[in-house]
């Protein structure tokens, strides 16, 4: 796998995004079984444990459906979800901190769609605001203990459920695709630069305006956030160039420094 030694993608990652190309390319074809994780790790020249890992977030994705007596499994709906996926890697989504200027973008307009629901009938939609307010609270708390996987669980919930309430299946393919190209390493950013609990200020504050039915301080708040996250993501790969590649590599499985 030549990226394998990409000190800024984790193996998992890595092995994820080649399995991604092959379905997005035809090689890998809808409802076919996947070959076994066995077949995958001698193929990519990696652990089982980081095509373990990959396969999950396909599972997560609905790219593939893992069954116990019949494998994995390619679902029809995989070449959609990866066509989504390649609009990211046309509008130059490569660079993680261009994702921001997309997710951005996009949080604009779910921003105004959401508003627009609560606005609508907020006492039917009791139970979403309580669940976001949960997440929010959650984070806070993880931010003070330092606790990043916590943190990063979190961050993909907060996002998710804003993003699944607006019902725009477009933008929901959208933010699954862009947080799995950047959830893991702006998580790890934010613990790295001691801003965890800052970046959850920035969400409260863009909730705090969508709950109040006030579009253009939500979408205010998030464009600000945009601009944070970019600003932190040049920060750390900044610290991560002075520290050397070898402690740049935040996310890389102890087991597979030993593949060969």
């Amino acid at each position: 796998m030549t990226q394998k030694n990409n000190p800024q993608i984790s193996i998992s990652e890595q092995v994820l995004n080649e399995l991604r190309n092959q379905i997005a390319a035809g090689l890998l074809k809808d409802g076919t079984q996947l070959p076994t994780e066995a077949e995958l790790a001698k193929q990519f020249n990696v652990s089982r444990a980081s095509v373990r890992e990959a396969i999950k977030t396909l599972n997560y994705l609905g790219i593939v459906e893992s069954c116990t007596s019949r494998g994995t499994r390619i679902t029809s709906k995989s070449r959609l979800i990866e066509k989504v996926a390649s609009w990211t890697a046309v509008l130059g989504c490569e660079d993680i901190r261009d994702a921001f200027v997309l997710g951005t973008a996009l949080d604009t307009q779910v921003t105004i769609i959401v508003a627009e629901r609560l606005n609508h009938d907020r006492g039917e939609y009791s139970d979403f605001c309580a669940e976001i307010v949960q997440i929010l609270a959650k984070m806070a708390v993880s931010s003070i203990q330092k606790d990043l996987p916590e943190f990063r669980s979190g961050f993909s919930a907060f996002f998710r459920s804003l993003y699944d309430f607006s019902q725009n299946t477009i933008f929901i393919s959208l933010n699954e695709c862009i947080d799995s190209l950047i959830a893991e390493r702006v998580c790890a950013a934010y613990y790295t630069t001691g801003t965890m609990l800052e970046a959850v200020q920035y969400y409260n504050s863009a909730w705090n305006a969508i709950s109040s039915y006030n579009t253009s301080e939500g979408i205010a708040a998030f464009q600000n956030y945009g601009a944070f996250a970019y600003d932190i993501m040049a920060r750390y790969e900044g610290l991560a160039d002075k520290a050397g590649a070898g402690a740049s590599d935040l996310h890389s499985e102890p087991s597979d420094s030993a593949e060969t």
